[in-house]
């Protein structure tokens, strides 16, 4: 969120993810931006953002890097502006000659995130368009995994159950903080509404 705040008129943000979670980063995107009042696109295609981009309505643009390309190529997404890019798991991005064209003229003071599942399959790439970046998380290569130390609950229940079932493990161990791990977001609305915050 602090990366965020480095955006506004003269510096534009650009999100590069595989095209199925486009959407989601988008959302995650806005939720972040409303507080500082960022435009926002979530581009699935080129057609929107191309005329926001044209009419400098756009400050925050989350894209593939295929739709990223075709708006650098159209002369609409101007690297040189960029103060952010953040990579979204570019171990997953079909070829990378995209990404080579657009990361090119990106500012060197622009800052530069990558967030990776394949710590080492993203490698070449944090090495290329994240200069001495600090690599946090994933293990070294031939490291074994230290045991969890903190207290884990789990519970099997029925799919269509699972809020009901997190909201009496909370109320059952009331816990002073609780972590919820999931998959997607895709019930994050149900699963907040079944949990008791007070």
């Amino acid at each position: 969120a602090a990366a965020l705040t480095r955006l506004g008129p003269e510096a534009r943000g650009l999100v590069l993810c595989p095209p199925s979670p486009v959407a989601e980063w988008g959302g995650v995107a806005h939720a972040l931006g409303a507080a500082v009042g960022l435009r926002i696109e979530a581009a699935t295609g080129a057609a929107r953002p191309l005329r926001r981009l044209r009419a400098d309505a756009l400050d925050l643009l989350v894209a593939s890097p295929d739709t990223a390309s075709d708006l650098l190529t159209r002369g609409a997404l101007k690297a040189d502006r960029l103060a952010l890019v953040l990579l979204v798991q570019p171990e997953l991005f079909a070829e990378h000659a995209a990404l080579t064209v657009l990361m090119q003229d990106v500012p060197k003071d622009a800052q530069r995130l990558v967030v990776t599942a394949d710590v080492e399959a993203s490698a070449g790439v944090v090495e290329r368009y994240a200069r001495k970046a600090l690599v946090v998380g994933g293990l070294p290569a031939g490291a074994v995994a230290q045991p969890v130390t903190a207290s884990v609950r789990t519970v099997s229940v029925g799919w269509s159950q699972r809020e009901t079932a997190l909201a009496d493990l909370l109320h059952a161990l009331d816990p002073a903080r609780a972590v919820i791990w999931a998959a997607d977001l895709s019930h994050a609305a149900s699963i907040a509404r079944a949990i008791p915050l007070d």
